[in-house]
């Protein structure tokens, strides 16, 4: 009976784990510490395995089975996988970024130093405008941006021209094989200058948007 309750536990924690991972998601917190779903995965993993000792019941073994599998996949998927090689980028803190000229959804040329676009709220108090560089069509982008209520403006880079000068390209680290970005923010003061450069080692990390915004209130 005791067997029978830990595999019970041992499922449930790993259920909760997926579940609090894809709910938090978009949580800075939860996104880009992803050793706390694989180490939930290692306890259920123990649990079977405490469970299969104390009874070696099918289901015993069934629980062991799906905890490891699921403990083994997060961890190659995050520690593996989703690793991104380091950038040798042309960015320095302190140096002038190069200009460029992309076209927005509408069609329309951004340049670096136009300042164009609208901001989040908080930085817009800082009079800060926010551009992303994607290098989808404008027109996927703007569907992003809708469905996620995303209140600035993206600028496509589909040849990854401006991701290239940049330094940025995560070679073949898409999933066909293509050419990709390295995830990358970067603050810059008025004269284009870079205050504040982040680089991800991750494909799925961003950084914390409370130390984006204490870059963009120390302009």
């Amino acid at each position: 009976m005791r067997a029978g309750w830990l595999v019970a536990l041992s499922l449930v924690v790993s259920a909760a784990a997926i579940a609090v991972y894809s709910q938090l998601l978009r949580v800075p917190a939860v996104r880009n510490n992803p050793e706390g779903y694989v180490a939930a995965f290692a306890i259920a993993a123990v649990i079977a395995g405490l469970a299969v000792a104390l009874g070696r019941r099918w289901y015993a073994w069934t629980a062991l089975a799906v905890s490891l599998v699921l403990l083994l996949g997060g961890a190659t998927f995050n520690f593996v996988l989703a690793r991104v090689p380091a950038a040798q980028t042309t960015l320095r803190v302190g140096e002038r970024a190069p200009d460029f000229t992309l076209s927005d959804a509408a069609g329309r040329p951004v340049t670096l130093l136009q300042g164009l676009g609208a901001a989040l709220s908080e930085a817009e108090k800082a009079g800060v405008a926010i551009v992303a560089v994607s290098p989808d069509l404008n027109e996927r982008s703007q569907e992003l941006a809708t469905r996620l209520r995303l209140d600035y403006r993206f600028v496509a880079d589909p040849d990854l021209a401006l991701t290239r000068r940049y330094g940025l390209v995560h070679a073949r680290g898409g999933q066909h094989g293509e050419d990709v970005p390295t995830p990358t923010t970067v603050v810059l003061d008025r004269d284009g200058v870079v205050r504040w450069l982040w680089v991800s080692n991750n494909f799925q990390v961003r950084p914390d948007p409370e130390a984006v915004l204490h870059a963009v209130r120390a302009l």
